[in-house]
């Protein structure tokens, strides 16, 4: 990957504080890195991506709302309003570019722009001409797509690279460019995972991963809950965690959350019960890394999560750190929706994940079933695990880096 190591490019990794997902996608490719070269992490200062993440949430009025505009019918003429509004308010990132560029650029030539969320990509997109005139310098713009989404909003019209995870989403997002008569190339990786996740367990870690998932042993069953930065599900945490202690003295839980007004009596809450531990954290960096330290410390049987971009931990093994099996949580929105439609069009559910009711009681029921059955046991059998599918592949990162590798090589 030499031309990412020339002196003359500089990495800007973007991210937007709507969700977790946006910043552990960006923190697994800003690991996967070569070493030796140049980057920076830009993170987007305008706090109504959060809010409104946060609103459209937590409100069933407004994430009614939301799902409706995200039906086809309605998905086109929104999308077109909502990239203009994202271009039209661009102002305060071109600032912030512009900040960086005075600071950073030195020898620089070519800037590459990475972005894992859509409207930072679409205002980028929009400043991108502004910035190379006046800094007389060459932008590469590269949006990493973070679910198995066909939606409009995510093709960014002046990108020179969009990374999808499947082929029927570039497919998809195909008709949108020939629409836009612009030349964005599209090209499908596997999904990017954190490298913390993907490290290869010993066999005595895997045996203890094993054993968990025994109905006949007394093993401690250890449990991730990543609750989500917009702090979504608190009320089904709350029972899920009381029933599931209560069935079970071998469940361990360990509740990785963000510390804001909106949890603390959660948290508080939590900290009292004894089969929880509590890892929470004051910003969306903390609790990212603090979710990978659960990971690195214990060995891990379940995770109960959203279906978010959490939803491509399916994609490892049962050998890796990260390969805990996944119970899905009620999706919310299109593209949650789209990631378990990935995973089951792949037969990672059942293989690899299950999907819960949301009835805190049929699913703590459910799962002890699967334990008694030995059904979590089937599914974490380190010989069932094979896959040639280039989309399932667990090298997303290398390939993604050696993909924008060849993009810089053309620029002189």
């Amino acid at each position: 990957m030499e031309s990412l190591l020339r002196p003359d490019v500089l990495l800007v990794f973007t991210y937007a504080p709507a969700g977790l997902g946006h910043l552990r996608v960006t923190d697994a490719l800003h690991d996967g890195l070569p070493g030796g070269t140049h980057s920076v992490l830009l993170g987007a200062q305008d706090t109504r991506i959060t809010y409104w993440h946060r609103l459209m949430s937590v409100n069933p009025a407004l994430r009614g709302i939301m799902e409706w505009f995200q039906l086809e019918a309605q998905q086109e003429w929104f999308s077109e309003l909502y990239i203009a509004a994202l271009r039209a308010t661009s102002g305060h990132l071109y600032h912030q570019m512009e900040h960086l560029i005075r600071e950073q650029w030195h020898d620089k030539k070519v800037m590459v722009v990475l972005s894992t969320h859509f409207g930072l990509a679409h205002q980028i997109a929009a400043i991108r001409p502004r910035l190379e005139k006046n800094f007389n310098i060459k932008i590469v713009l590269v949006v990493q797509v973070t679910d198995a989404t066909s939606m409009k909003i995510w093709f960014v019209s002046g990108a020179d690279l969009l990374v999808v995870p499947s082929v029927k989403v570039k497919k998809d997002l195909e008709r949108f460019a020939r629409s836009s008569h612009t030349h964005t190339e599209i090209a499908v990786l596997p999904y990017p995972l954190g490298k913390t996740l993907g490290i290869q367990l010993t066999e005595e870690e895997y045996a203890q991963r094993f054993r968990q998932y025994s109905g006949d042993s007394d093993a401690m069953i250890h449990v991730v809950l990543p609750v989500s930065g917009a702090a979504v599900g608190l009320a089904y945490y709350e029972q899920f965690i009381a029933k599931l202690a209560e069935s079970s003295g071998r469940f361990r839980m360990h509740l990785v959350i963000s510390d804001t007004m909106h949890t603390r009596s959660f948290i508080a809450s939590m900290k009292t019960r004894r089969a929880v531990t509590v890892v929470s954290g004051a910003s969306d960096k903390e609790v990212v890394a603090n979710y990978e330290k659960v990971y690195g410390e214990h060995v891990i049987a379940l995770e109960i999560v959203k279906p978010s971009e959490q939803s491509f931990k399916a994609l490892l093994s049962p050998l890796q750190r990260g390969g805990a099996i996944l119970l899905f949580m009620a999706p919310i929105g299109k593209q949650e929706e789209d990631n378990l439609g990935f995973l089951t069009d792949h037969n990672l559910i059942p293989e690899r994940a299950l999907r819960l009711t949301n009835d805190p009681e049929k699913d703590v029921a459910f799962i002890n079933q699967c334990i008694r059955d030995g059904i979590f046991s089937r599914m974490a059998d380190k010989e069932s695990f094979h896959s040639k599918d280039p989309e399932l592949a667990g090298n997303g990162v290398t390939q993604f880096w050696e993909k924008v590798d060849m993009l810089v090589q053309k620029i002189r």
